[in-house]
């Protein structure tokens, strides 16, 4: 059976540069929308030893944040790491990343993706499990089934600091919550 990831554009983003510098790990949750379909949607981080040959995730952490998820109903559907490098060829999944799939799909669905160094490629993969991903949103490529080019090159800064009005050029003034005694 195919199983079908949908992943929005966002998340991708987020985890493309959160995983910097390259090999770090972190651990995807969701949600099964249909039989043989799953929502990819939050991030989940956990300790892990990090060096630019390696990421391995804790196994008490990985425990843990798998207790927390399933007390709320949900469960680890993804694992995304980077590797060093940069462009396509960077993305390969080595012998472990394939062993950890394996082990991983050993009853569950669960996909695996690397991403570049520089966050704008990312390659999803499995051991056996027969995968296709959606991406929701815009500003990216989808070079090969599951290989995906990122174009962020051009996106605001997610650090920007959010512009307020003053009331000038016939604008209101924005008011803090409880500066007019109600809040």
């Amino acid at each position: 059976m195919t199983i079908t990831y949908i992943v929005t554009r966002f998340l991708l983003h987020e985890a493309g540069f959160g995983l910097q510098p390259a090999e770090q790990v972190c651990f995807v949750t969701g949600m099964p929308l249909l039989p043989g379909v799953i929502v990819l949607s939050q991030l989940v981080q956990v300790p892990a030893d990090c060096a630019v040959t390696h990421a391995r995730p804790s196994p008490a952490g990985i425990a843990r944040a798998q207790t927390l998820l399933w007390a709320l109903g949900q469960d680890i559907y993804a694992q995304f790491h980077s590797h060093p490098g940069r462009g396509a060829e960077a993305t390969h999944p080595s012998k472990t990343d394939l062993a950890t799939a394996r082990r991983w799909e050993d009853g569950s669905p669960f996909l695996g993706a690397v991403f570049s160094s520089d966050g704008h490629y990312v390659r999803f993969f499995n051991h056996q499990q027969d995968s296709v991903v959606h991406v929701y949103g815009e500003r990216y490529t989808q070079l090969e089934p599951l290989l995906f080019e990122l174009h962020d090159d051009d996106l605001p800064s997610t650090d920007a600091q959010p512009r307020v009005s003053d009331g000038s050029a016939g604008t209101p003034p924005l008011v803090e919550p409880g500066a007019d005694g109600n809040g």
